[in-house]
């Protein structure tokens, strides 16, 4: 995916992915494009949790955290 908006900036989802899986609690991501009526397209992110571990971090202030979602393993 290219850039997106988020919040009137302009991020990847490499960018997105980089700075999610850089978090310890996180054992796999996945970042995608989705739909958006104001900016046409945004990310979404799935983060599937390391056993045991918990996202306690706040995330960067462009990370989308209305389409970030964590999973348990």
């Amino acid at each position: 995916m290219g850039p997106g908006g988020a919040g009137g900036e302009n991020v990847t989802s490499i960018e997105v992915e980089d700075a999610l899986f850089s978090h310890a609690a996180a054992a796999a991501v996945a970042v995608f494009g989705v739909p958006h009526e104001k900016w046409g397209e945004t990310v979404k992110a799935l983060v599937v949790l390391a056993p045991g571990k918990k996202f306690k971090q706040r995330a960067p202030y462009w990370t989308p955290t209305r389409q970030l979602e964590l999973l348990s393993p």
